[in-house]
């Protein structure tokens, strides 16, 4: 039986699982396991033991608490506040230009009683005027004298 010209091939940058990539999979998984058990070999075994086999040449203890709490803090401090300011830098608009993207949407509602002068409103039993959003080129004005 001849395989038919309808056959579906696996294209060549699949990231469907294959034979190599699971034998990758596990030297990644045995070396990440022999280095983390290091480590905490490192960490737990007193010094006198490690000299004792002819190893001199390891850091100090503090280093072992010290680069952890470190990369936590970078890390963090990262998700925090640097990748969020990224984001306001490259993706927010400038008002000044003109580009109101984040001022506007489908929902702003125009409250024309809110854009008069005092002078020119209607006071009745409303003494207080309504609610509604501002004009972006009102606001423009108002920012620029």
């Amino acid at each position: 039986m001849h395989p038919s010209s309808e056959t579906q091939k696996t294209p060549d940058y699949s990231p469907s699982p294959t034979p190599e990539r699971a034998v990758y999979g596990f030297v990644v998984y045995l070396l990440t396991t022999g280095a983390f058990l290091s480590y905490i070999l490192w960490l737990v075994v007193p010094n006198d033991i490690f000299e004792s086999f002819g190893i001199t040449f390891l850091p100090q203890k503090y280093w072992a608490v010290a680069v952890p709490i470190y990369l936590s803090v970078a890390f963090f401090l990262f998700v925090i506040v640097i990748y969020p300011s990224l984001g306001m830098v490259v993706y927010t608009p400038s008002l000044v230009d003109g580009d109101l993207r984040h001022v506007i949407d489908e929902y702003t509602v125009y409250n024309c009683d809110s854009f008069r002068k005092p002078s020119d409103r209607k006071i009745g039993s409303e003494h207080i005027s309504r609610t509604g959003d501002v004009f972006p080129r009102v606001l423009l004005d108002n920012l620029e004298t």
